[in-house]
């Protein structure tokens, strides 16, 4: 349910009708607790909030439980749009959503103010905070494993990561197998590993040694800002409450020509790839935005194969168990693809269903040869016998 309160009303009225309300019921015998706020995300007071966040937060009465029409919110002052969503069978408590539909600003110092009553009358002290607004924080376009050879006897881990950068600069990124953080050093100032300075693509090497358990395995990535705060988390899609603001730009020309200088001068100093199968050099969900109700889903892959491009038949997307989605990328300028034949596949999805804003998703991309031969599945990184 969407209630949407408009900040012209006179908070005279306001007042009056809350005492009227509270002289025409009378508590319950045993009812004389308020309902209470918790569970504030951002957090009350916190200095690091990013531009799109969106404002949330539980209310809760032990007695006859919130009056969901006496819970008003105000950022800035103005009435905010609301969504509430149950949180708990015995109607005691519910979770408050205010969508963030415009965006703050870098910053920006937001006054948040809720007030909430419960069906006996009681109303709480109003809860009132700031928010201080910083940059918004990195976003790994893609990721991958470029070249990498890995087997029972051990090999050298490349990750590679196009990370969008903001206002407050890129502080560090992370990779993770599982809970572990490994110990990976990503670079962008054309020192070893990486190839090319300053070009947003950051490079990261690690020498593995014997003992490594064969299989397809995949880690995650987090890039930080300079105030150690991280963006979503790579190779997840994330679904949001409303659609919000992107900061960053969507795929490019210039990020196709990019893209294309950096693989040229990775291959001359690392070798062009060899084997038989196409590689999934790096993908990801380039300016995705799914929220519960829908959105648009972006998909990128840069692809290669040691036959050349024209041996790449085709790219899918699958669930995380390998089956088919039914949604194909493409490298003919169709459907979200930005420049035919540069060997980047991408794919544009508008989708009407949505998803759940408390999970973040997992899928895999595959490419096919024209012989059948299939990629390692992204963002897999196989480990031989």
């Amino acid at each position: 349910m969407r209630v949407m309160f408009i900040s012209i009303v006179c908070a005279g009225l306001v007042v009056l009708a809350a005492a009227a309300f509270s002289g025409a019921l009378q508590p319950p015998e045993g009812d004389t607790t308020a309902p209470f706020t918790w569970g504030h995300y951002p957090p009350r007071f916190a200095s690091n909030v990013f531009p799109t966040t969106d404002i949330s937060f539980f209310v809760t009465d032990t007695g006859s439980g919130p009056r969901l029409s006496t819970v008003w919110v105000r950022i800035d002052g103005s009435y905010a749009v609301t969504d509430y969503y149950q949180a708990a069978s015995d109607l005691n408590t519910y979770l408050i959503v205010c969508p963030n539909l415009d965006g703050f600003d870098p910053g920006q110092v937001v006054e948040v103010s809720i007030d909430a009553g419960d069906w006996a009358g009681n109303f709480m002290s109003r809860d009132t905070y700031h928010l201080t607004i910083c940059a918004a924080a990195p976003r790994v376009n893609v990721a991958g494993y470029m070249l990498t050879r890995l087997s029972s006897e051990g090999g050298k881990l490349t990750m590679v990561a196009d990370v969008a950068a903001p206002l407050s600069g890129i502080g560090q990124i992370d990779a993770y197998l599982g809970l572990t953080r490994l110990d990976l050093d990503f670079r962008d100032d054309g020192t070893a590993p990486d190839v090319l300075p300053y070009d947003g693509i950051w490079m990261a090497q690690l020498n593995c040694g014997p003992g490594l358990v064969p299989g397809d395995v995949w880690l995650s990535l987090l890039a930080k800002d300079s105030f150690g705060f991280a963006g979503p988390a790579w190779p997840f899609v994330g679904v949001y409450w409303y659609p919000r603001p992107d900061p960053f730009p969507s795929f490019s020309v210039a990020d196709s020509l990019r893209w294309r200088r950096f693989i040229d001068e990775y291959f001359a100093s690392y070798g062009p790839p060899d084997g038989f199968r196409p590689v999934i050099l790096a993908a990801g969900y380039w300016h995705t935005n799914i929220f519960k109700d829908g959105g648009n889903w972006v998909g990128v892959a840069i692809v290669t194969d040691p036959d050349g491009p024209d041996d790449i038949d085709r790219v899918g997307l699958f669930n995380w168990w390998g089956q088919p989605t039914g949604i194909w990328l493409n490298d003919e300028g169709l459907d979200g693809d930005v420049v035919p034949g540069d060997g980047i596949y991408m794919f544009s999805y508008p989708t009407p269903l949505g998803g759940d804003p408390a999970k973040r998703y997992l899928f895999c991309m595959v490419a096919f040869d024209n012989e059948g031969n299939a990629s390692v599945p992204w963002p897999f990184i196989r480990i031989e016998q």
